[in-house]
């Protein structure tokens, strides 16, 4: 949906990091034609603002508010009016082809400058697609990136793939497993990166044909 500029854009600036939501609070002080409406600072917040539909532009700093990739989907559901500006860390270019696979269409690194956040929000604002140009080089490599053969997996990473096949969310596998979201998420990105895939549908196809589960146990 592209934004109006000649209104005032109400600005969601989501966020776990106190210096995060402060610099870009600042930074959005900084243009006129934004206002900061909300600073939510865990997923629980984020997703009962109580005007939700009034937001234009989500800032989300989706990592430490402990969000997969189907609560960022989720947001955006909530969110539907708004342009939704992924804030990543990403250092791999699965990690970086997993955010693409949210629906996001403007993702920068938190590593990147002022200059070009000012110029990822201006984008959202006129409905126009922008990754970051370290988040592209992220996804040059991952196309120029061999298939995977013959891979193997830990005993760890591979439950995680039955429980991923079995519907479970990142946070179910944490629960079930004693351990917390992040480690959950690191094990992910491992498996992601090692398979070579981008989404669960790969990641299950990939898992069919290598014998970790039956293909009764999971469909695309």
């Amino acid at each position: 949906m592209q934004l109006s500029v000649m209104d005032s854009i109400k600005v969601c600036v989501a966020s776990g990091h106190f210096l995060i939501r402060e610099g870009l609070s600042s930074l959005i002080a900084q243009m006129p034609e934004l206002m900061l409406a909300h600073c939510p600072s865990t997923h629980e917040a984020l997703t009962s603002v109580p005007d939700a539909t009034t937001i234009g532009l989500i800032l989300l700093d989706y990592e430490t508010l402990e969000m997969d990739g189907s609560d960022i989907k989720e947001v955006m559901q909530q969110y539907q009016g708004a342009a939704t500006l992924l804030l990543t860390r990403a250092t791999t270019s699965h990690e970086a082809a997993w955010l693409s696979n949210t629906g996001a269409k403007q993702i920068v690194s938190l590593a990147d400058g002022k200059d070009e956040l000012q110029q990822a929000i201006d984008m959202a604002m006129r409905g126009r697609k922008f990754y970051s140009e370290s988040v592209l080089e992220l996804l040059l490599e991952k196309s120029k990136t061999p298939p995977a053969d013959n891979i193997q997996l830990t005993a760890t990473e591979t439950d995680i793939v039955r429980q991923i096949a079995e519907g479970r969310t990142t946070k179910e596998i944490a629960q079930q497993k004693n351990v917390s979201f992040h480690t959950v998420m690191t094990h992910r990105k491992n498996i992601f990166r090692k398979l070579k895939v981008t989404n669960v549908s790969e990641l299950m196809l990939h898992a069919i044909k290598a014998g970790w589960i039956d293909g009764i146990e999971y469909y695309i």
